[in-house]
């Protein structure tokens, strides 16, 4: 979600974190993991949204001798909460900015990368990021309940952006739900599901993944690193690239494993934040991002109306995204692509067993939803069915995404609530997952680099080790609208080499980006 303001004028650079004064939050909605996570929820009598308010945004005159600004906002979201008790996490609100002069283009602006710059409401903390691409506001303590935070206040570092003192500005203030995903080894595979990761070829035992240490693959037959290809179940052409059941490469020490701690979008990518997206693109690049053929077909509702992209269903998770719009999305804000290996990571957790065909949620329970109308009213019904999961069925196909972390209730458990082990929503359903693969060498260059805020002059990410723009390097994980039961299981590979080019957008293809935290 964003808002923008208009301000006749243009931090600094040094990094840290800033916590206020604490101050209790009443809590409306309750989503506390223990462990094993369990949820439980307290209802606030309102829709709930996927996306971040923001509202009542100003932009002040130069400060610190002209080399700076203050940008001021209120901020909420739903369902937030912070727990120091395991698994020790909590949710966020990834915040950045875009500017223009003059009604010209819009650009990222950089933020001051020392939080004592900025300035939070009581009860609230931020955390800076050194490369000052935004900052992470979050609880200064324990608690849950809905995030209502006024009086932000952020100090952009026009200086760095080359702002003349003069200059017309206004910005635009841009928000994602983060969940915060703690450092630690895993299992990847579940020594079932097909093309998992296992240590031999007469060995079905998970890969433990305790670094991010080199990891050599080998055709081995036992106590190894052994890679399955998805080609012995799918031999398509969208997978050629792949390599081969019991291939020897090695996985460089660069490439994200999943131990190091990171942020993930809670939610897969809404219609509101794809808009939000193409409406600070130029005519050329949002022609790449966009297509408006898709409108109306299968519950999509971005429209473009003078000049403007709009939604009637901001909630909805945004389908009829090919990789390279998911990418370019990454990159303009700040993000980043997951490898697959931080897919199975987020969905199982730190040091939790491995489990065989377990879906995101943990467990091998899933009851589909066979009755949706598209609207708030899908949150009840889901609830009353006990449903937690929204995939092709013998006898029934969904017509449309859902509305992001639409599972949640009060009172339901991970598993009902379809909740990943850390908190992440949607993991196992509703839409695919682009992830950077392990599966061929045009993945494994992937160094987990953060995006930049710019685009290419084509609307294309252009961040040289990222997947490319023909596919090569990505794939899916995870189940959809479009695939059956067993497609949602947390270790099932069969679509993690595919490759998709900027020509093929389809209603089961979302987004969810991640960011590596910048030290």
């Amino acid at each position: 979600m964003l808002h923008s303001s208009s301000s006749n004028s243009p931090g600094r650079q040094n990094r840290g974190r800033i916590i206020s004064a604490a101050a209790a939050l009443v809590p409306a909605f309750l989503f506390v993991f223990s462990s094993p996570p369990a949820s439980a929820l307290t209802w606030t009598g309102k829709d709930c949204s996927a996306n971040v308010a923001i509202s009542k945004v100003s932009t002040s005159g130069p400060v610190a001798g002209g080399s700076s600004r203050l940008i001021t906002f209120d901020i909420g979201w739903d369902f937030s909460w912070r727990m120091s008790a395991p698994p020790s996490n909590w949710d966020a609100a990834w915040v950045f900015v875009k500017y223009r002069i003059g009604g010209g283009e819009w650009r990222h602006a950089t933020m001051s990368s020392n939080a004592a710059e900025h300035a939070a409401p009581a009860g609230m903390e931020i955390e800076a990021s050194p490369d000052g691409k935004g900052i992470y506001l979050f609880r200064g303590g324990d608690g849950t309940g809905n995030v209502q935070a006024p009086g932000v206040s952020l100090r952009w570092d026009c200086g760095a952006d080359g702002l003349a003192d003069n200059a017309l500005v206004e910005v635009k203030v841009l928000g994602l739900v983060m969940v915060y995903i703690p450092e630690g080894g895993f299992y990847a595979g579940d020594g079932a599901a097909d093309a998992a990761f296992r240590k031999g070829s007469n060995d079905r035992r998970p890969w433990l993944i305790n670094g991010e240490e080199a990891i050599a693959v080998t055709n081995t037959a036992s106590d190894g690193y052994f890679y399955v290809s998805s080609k012995d179940t799918w031999n398509d052409v969208w997978n050629a690239n792949e390599d081969p059941t019991g291939a020897a490469f090695v996985l460089p020490a660069d490439f994200p494993k999943g131990y190091q701690a990171i942020y993930a979008m809670k939610y897969e990518l809404t219609e509101r934040q794809y808009a939000d997206f193409l409406n600070t693109l130029v005519p050329g690049q949002a022609a790449n991002r966009y297509n408006a053929a898709h409108y109306q077909k299968y519950g999509y509702t971005i429209s473009k109306n003078n000049g403007t992209y709009d939604t009637g269903h901001p909630d909805r998770a945004c389908g009829f995204l090919s990789p390279a719009d998911g990418y370019a999305y990454a990159d303009w804000a700040g993000l980043r692509p997951m490898t697959e290996l931080e897919f199975e990571k987020i969905c199982r957790g730190s040091g939790q067993p491995a489990v065989a065909w377990e879906f995101a949620w943990g467990t091998t329970y899933s009851k589909n939803t066979v009755t949706a109308f598209g609207s708030e009213i899908d949150r009840i019904l889901t609830t009353l069915a006990r449903t937690n999961s929204y995939y092709s069925d013998e006898g029934y196909q969904p017509q449309f995404p859902l509305d992001a972390g639409i599972f949640a209730w009060p009172g339901k458990s991970r598993e009902l609530s379809g909740a990943a082990y850390y908190g992440v929503m949607d993991m196992s359903t509703n839409l695919s997952e682009p992830c950077v693969t392990v599966g061929n060498r045009y993945g494994r260059v992937f160094t987990g680099r953060n995006g930049d805020g710019r685009l290419g002059a084509d609307g294309f990410a252009d961040e040289l080790d990222w997947p490319q723009r023909d596919g090569k390097g990505g794939g899916y994980r995870g189940g959809c609208i479009g695939t059956e039961r067993l497609h949602m299981c947390t270790s099932v590979r069969v679509e993690a080499a595919i490759e998709v080019d900027n020509a093929h957008r389809h209603i089961p293809w979302g987004f969810r980006g991640v960011r590596t935290i910048v030290r």
